[in-house]
């Protein structure tokens, strides 16, 4: 979560945002008397690891720093519903964006670990979790989407998102134990995080809202080939459900 000063102005007032092929550093940066632009790329997953790289090949010599609140190497974020789930933790590293030496070699500050709880666009200055204070010429912005909550399961035991690798290996661990798995949401990550759960020995259900799986991106033919294909490897498919009774026991909470 942002906060800070003015964080919400307007977003002509925000400093610019950096673009691949058009940046100069003639402008904001030689004005200030410094000859080199400092990037600041708040998140570093897909979309913060592609634009460090592209930025690099187009030849842009400038300061890279990345800011993610997950610690460690940044994994990519497919396989973590699916062969992430079932790999040794020893593995983890297999599935990294880039080896460790590729930040170094493209010269990229890579801060993981830290979020950022403090940007004044006016100053052109950021405030990370452990008071550390960075300046930038300019800030892009890449920290993604943030799965949606069910109402009454904030703080239940055995309830999970899945978003980034640390929700992965809560996952993987709880799944050693567990004999059953409810996924709600038959979209491609459900399906495959149902799929991975079934190939492991789980017995597996799929609530989905809509009246066919992934309604939004596929036609009917191919819903009712994903459907079929999950209840031949035994997972259970419950469709057009969209109310769920709020738990209200106590001791389901953690």
């Amino acid at each position: 979560m942002l906060s800070g000063n003015n964080v919400l102005s307007p977003a002509s007032q925000w400093p610019t945002i950096a673009k691949i092929g058009s940046m100069t550093v003639d402008t904001d940066a030689m004005s200030q008397g410094r000859n080199v632009m400092r990037v600041i790329v708040i998140g570093a997953s897909h979309a913060g690891i592609a634009f460090v790289d592209a930025m690099r090949r187009h030849g842009f010599n400038g300061d890279l720093t990345m800011i993610d609140k997950v610690a460690g190497l940044p994994l990519e974020r497919p396989p973590l519903s699916k062969t992430f789930l079932l790999a040794a933790e020893e593995k983890d590293d297999s599935f990294a964006f880039r080896p460790p030496d590729w930040f170094a070699d493209k010269q990229i500050t890579l801060m993981a670990g830290h979020e950022v709880v403090g940007l004044d666009e006016k100053s052109h200055h950021l405030t990370l979790d452990d008071g550390t204070a960075l300046a930038f010429d300019r800030l892009v912005l890449a920290t993604g989407a943030t799965p949606r909550e069910l109402p009454g399961t904030a703080g239940m035991r055995g309830v999970f998102t899945l978003r980034d690798p640390s929700d992965a290996r809560r996952i993987r661990a709880a799944a050693r134990s567990a004999r059953s798995a409810l996924v709600i949401g038959g979209g491609y990550i459900g399906l495959e995080v149902a799929a991975s759960l079934t190939k492991s020995g789980k017995a597996v259900t799929v609530i989905e809202a809509a009246p066919r799986l992934l309604a939004r991106v596929a036609s009917p033919p191919v819903s009712a080939f994903f459907k079929a294909r999950h209840g031949d490897e035994g997972v259970d498919v419950i469709l057009s459900l969209i109310h769920i009774s709020e738990p209200t026991r106590q001791a389901e909470r953690a």
